[in-house]
């Protein structure tokens, strides 16, 4: 007990300004370790963080960015790229004019593209390199999201929604993909910033700002327009008949004056998807479970066994009872940003999922509602700091704290085990480990050929001078997939005769989309060896086969 006396003597003499609070906690210690603990915790908070408040703020930053860095950059190059990291790498291989052109026959916006551009420029074209800027969006994410959680429910909570960010699953998964991701939810983190700031302190650079970032956030993903609407409705639940102000015209009116160039080419790409439909498997009970399991563990509900689904529920058995408890007990001040945030979280994939029902085509994804996913760090933050009052409360707070952590340490380890593994297609490409093998197993520059576009996309990021990639214009079926744009007009890659293409007695590399032995693209070529490089997650099979061209006068194979 006199050391208890001493920590508290200690404080007092630091001239902390609860000193007495914590001399009258070691005197009501009832055992020494217990106050032991109670008396350091005390003097720690009263007195290192109060007096140094922006000391501490670095420190939690930096260990943060460090452990955030230490994960993603661990894998960054330990996966091969698949389709939507290819197309990126393609596209930036385009001039501007290109770029835009393309882009506007996919279903995409082009922000991020033009800034991958000039990314590129700067680091180069490596998968590494380009896969970096998302690492460092991931970054900022963690620091705007952490001035944001301080904003909306003071320090303790940012700290917290800190801690939860850097150990997000679905952000640390996102932070390696060579997309738009990271960059989204950077913007609209932003947004959502200036949009507090400009309703608690109108100003016209606010809601300028607050239009621009906006209209950066439609630049950059279609689906940005969610969480922007969740901001509405909460200035119409909050003010009303005040809603329309001039500051927020103004910034509505400089939104849509930036994204008018675009906004004809997303319109006629809606239709189209509407008109057509696309790849989105339909809304069912799947979508709800494999949301809210790649939010909080980075898991699907058809790999999810008995134990996780009971820590899953007991998480958002315990999340659900604190808010409640907490939306009680916040003051007025701060229960507008408590319902922001609920808007947030919950409106995207609501939204979402109501436009996925028939008639309309479906077109959830959980990548699309991003930004709801890492905002629910939000939540559990806010629901584990929140100032409760009563022991019970305490303890589901302390349980709710537990139960998270282990499910963002086991959803770390699932991002670092399946990489970009597609849940949505049960794939994964193996691009990368089969032009690892065939350049250690070329001794002179032999020809890689791709059998279909999709093969091509993902080879071609590993091209090299000794191997170049090619494809089978036969294969391309230009009419089916607004994805194909570029290589139709593309003349570089493209073998429109590929006996022409071979020459005699040369070798060449031939990737197929077959697990099993293929006849060769033509006839008479000679098989010389076959590589074949199995995927870790389901065990498919992936060959690159090599052969000697016998001659260069016989028709193309079916294959063709």
């Amino acid at each position: 007990m006199r050391f208890l006396v001493f920590a508290g003597y200690f404080c007092y003499n630091r001239r902390v300004q609860t000193n007495k609070k914590v001399y009258k906690l070691t005197k009501r210690a009832k055992s020494g370790l217990a106050g032991f603990f109670e008396a350091v915790t005390a003097c720690l908070k009263n007195n290192f963080l109060t007096r140094h408040p922006r000391a501490t703020m670095v420190a939690a930053l930096l260990l943060a960015t460090g452990v955030f860095l230490t994960i993603t950059l661990s894998k960054i190059g330990a996966w091969s790229v698949w389709f939507d990291e290819s197309f990126s790498a393609f596209m930036i291989q385009q001039d501007w004019g290109e770029i835009w052109h393309y882009t506007a026959l996919d279903i995409n916006a082009p922000l991020y593209y033009f800034v991958l551009k000039v990314w590129s420029l700067i680091v180069g074209n490596s998968d590494i390199a380009l896969r970096l800027l998302s690492v460092l969006l991931g970054v900022g994410v963690l620091f705007s999201g952490f001035a944001l959680a301080r904003r909306l429910f003071g320090a303790k909570i940012g700290y917290l929604t800190l801690l939860f960010l850097t150990l997000s699953p679905i952000l640390l998964r996102y932070a390696t993909e060579m997309r738009c991701y990271t960059l989204l939810i950077f913007l609209l983190i932003l947004a959502t910033h200036v949009f507090v700031l400009a309703n608690q302190k109108p100003s016209r650079k606010l809601w300028l700002l607050y239009g621009f970032l906006i209209a950066a956030a439609m630049w950059t993903h279609y689906y940005a327009a969610l969480p922007i609407l969740a901001h509405w409705v909460w200035r119409a639940i909050m003010l009303r008949k005040k809603f329309f102000t001039r500051g927020l015209v103004e910034s509505l009116i400089f939104a849509a004056i930036l994204f008018l160039p675009w906004l004809p080419v997303m319109l006629r790409q809606l239709s189209i998807v509407q008109a057509n439909g696309s790849w989105i498997p339909s809304f069912g009970s799947d979508t709800i479970g494999n949301f809210l399991g790649e939010t909080m563990a980075y898991t699907t509900h058809s790999r999810t066994g008995g134990v996780l689904t009971l820590g899953l529920t007991l998480a958002l058995i315990l999340l659900i009872s604190l808010l409640v408890q907490t939306r009680q007990n916040l003051t007025k001040k701060l229960q507008p940003n408590f319902l922001l945030l609920l808007l947030i979280v919950l409106l995207p994939p609501i939204t979402l999922a109501i436009l996925s029902m028939p008639p309309l085509r479906p077109t959830f994804i959980n990548r699309y509602v991003i930004f709801s996913m890492v905002m629910f760090s939000f939540l559990v933050a806010l629901a584990v700091g929140a100032k409760l009052k009563s022991p019970k409360a305490k303890v589901t707070q302390a349980a709710l704290l537990i139960s998270m952590l282990a499910l963002s340490g086991w959803g770390v380890r699932n991002v670092l085990y399946f990489g970009n593994y597609n849940f949505d297609t049960n794939a994964v490409s193996m691009a990368q480990k089969l032009m690892s093998e065939i350049d250690s197993a070329s001794s002179e520059k032999t020809s890689v050929i791709a059998e279909t576009p999709w093969i091509f996309y993902d080879a071609n990021v590993y091209a090299t001078n000794k191997n170049p990639v090619y494809f089978l214009d036969s294969r391309a079926e230009y009419e089916y997939s607004t994805s194909l744009a570029m290589l139709q007009a593309d003349t570089t890659h493209k073998i429109f005769d590929l006996s022409e293409f071979a020459q005699k007695d040369q070798k060449v590399w031939f990737l197929s989309s077959s697990e099993t032995a293929s006849s060769p693209p033509i006839e008479n070529w000679e098989l010389l060896r076959t590589i074949t490089v199995t995927d870790p997650i389901d065990g498919h099979r992936h060959n690159a086969l090599e052969y000697l061209v016998k001659q260069n006068h016989q028709e193309d194979s079916g294959h063709e």
